[in-house]
């Protein structure tokens, strides 16, 4: 009885076991919660609203209503798993292309419509006095002025934005007689071609009465190159082992700023990126005599390359000069050149004195020789043709022996 209870206890557990992975498959395979936004249809005017449906089940979401990229409004809504979205449109709203996103934890889902203009939304003539051109540099920040009429008349105190499809709008300020001006910052974010701004217009006459304008400005957006300003180094010079600071203060061509962007200089067959400090981008570079000597010129180029993160880029190529090098290397081997000079002499004069001593003992031994001859011809002259006497004899072969030991006592 007791092996047949353990039995009974091992199959339960595996059972136990089984069901537990079989759910556990089961929970990973369910759908996620819905989530879905749709609007009531695909097309709606100025002065209409905006009706969408939400349906999350997780019965929250956040709402996000877009024209084109810029956010015009946000709001969360924590209610049933469907609820209704509302949003009334303003002529101070441009026309073009709008969409609704809905977000849940888990994911996000859109719905696209365009809005355009009513009747009473197009009521006012915008005429543009500012800017006369249309070709523009991103970064740039543009002077927009218009004049908004009714009939010929100037418009007071009308509400006029200008809007920029990645930006956002900006308020034009009233400066008398229906002008409006205000300054349109071009994002460096805007890349490379056509733009649509629209300038809009409203003004409520009382109550629910209103009217307003639209104008479409296309513009075309060209990216900005990088301009590079080398601070440091002020000189051009580069002295061995002598640190070379390097500062570089990037901008746009527009004279912006540019807030976040990677610099790095090739120099000397290497590569260094600069590190971002408040003054601008800094790096130290310590050129080597070894890489100087090996140079062959006075000279070397510093190419200095910058790239922000929305692909634009810049390039600066400036001379360093070499200096000093000579200097250094005379003072750096000062020592080595001292002996190698102090060597050249002593081996000189060795040579000189060995010169001089072999001289010396060639011409002692070639006066022994020729004392030696001059006595033996001495004696013959006296002991064989008897054509000297003795007194002139013995003085002479006197002084010959005298010189030989003088010339012995010498060597």
């Amino acid at each position: 009885m007791g092996k047949n209870k353990i039995w009974v206890f091992v199959i339960a557990f595996f059972l136990l076991l089984v069901f537990s992975i079989a759910h556990a498959e089961d929970e990973a395979t369910m759908p996620l919660p819905s989530l879905a936004v749709w609007t009531g249809s695909d097309s709606f005017a100025k002065g209409e609203t905006i009706s969408a449906t939400v349906h999350s089940e997780e019965g929250r979401a956040k709402i996000k209503l877009f024209w084109e990229d810029v956010l015009v409004k946000e709001e969360e809504k924590t209610t049933d798993y469907m609820f209704p979205y509302e949003y009334e449109l303003g002529f101070s709203d441009p026309s073009g292309n709008w969409k609704i996103i809905a977000e849940d934890s888990l994911r996000s889902e859109e719905a696209s419509f365009t809005v355009t203009q009513s009747e009473e939304s197009a009521f006012y003539l915008i005429t543009v006095n500012s800017p006369s051109k249309t070709n523009f540099i991103a970064t740039e920040d543009v002077t927009v002025s218009v004049a908004v009429t009714d009939a010929g008349n100037p418009v007071e105190r009308a509400t006029v934005y200008a809007w920029n499809p990645i930006k956002g709008k900006i308020l034009l300020e009233s400066k008398g007689n229906g002008i409006y001006s205000g300054q349109l910052e071009l994002p460096v974010e805007m890349r490379k071609g056509n733009y649509d701004i629209v300038i809009t217009a409203e003004y409520i006459v009382s109550g629910t009465e209103k009217y307003g304008g639209e104008r479409k400005l296309t513009w075309n957006i060209s990216n900005p190159q990088i301009e590079l300003e080398i601070a440091k180094p002020s000189l051009l010079e580069a002295r061995v082992e002598q640190p070379i600071e390097i500062l570089v203060v990037p901008k746009y061509e527009t004279g912006k700023a540019v807030e976040n962007c990677t610099v790095f200089v090739q120099l000397l067959g290497s590569e260094i990126e600069l590190e971002k400090s408040e003054s601008g981008y800094t790096a130290v570079f310590t050129p080597t005599e070894e890489y100087l000597s090996g140079l062959g010129k006075d000279s070397f180029e510093m190419k200095i390359n910058a790239y922000d993160d929305f692909g634009n880029t810049g390039t600066k190529t400036i001379t360093i000069k070499v200096v000093g090098f000579e200097q250094n290397f005379w003072q750096k081997n000062l020592l080595n050149i001292v002996l190698v000079i102090l060597g050249a002499i002593v081996l000189c004069a060795g040579i000189f004195w060995q010169y001089k001593l072999r001289k010396c003992i060639k011409g002692r031994s070639e006066k022994i020789r020729e004392l030696k001859m001059q006595m033996k011809q001495l004696e013959d002259s006296f002991y064989k043709n008897s054509s000297t006497d003795r007194k002139t004899f013995e003085q002479t072969m006197q002084k010959y022996k005298e010189e030989l030991n003088e010339v012995k006592r010498k060597g």
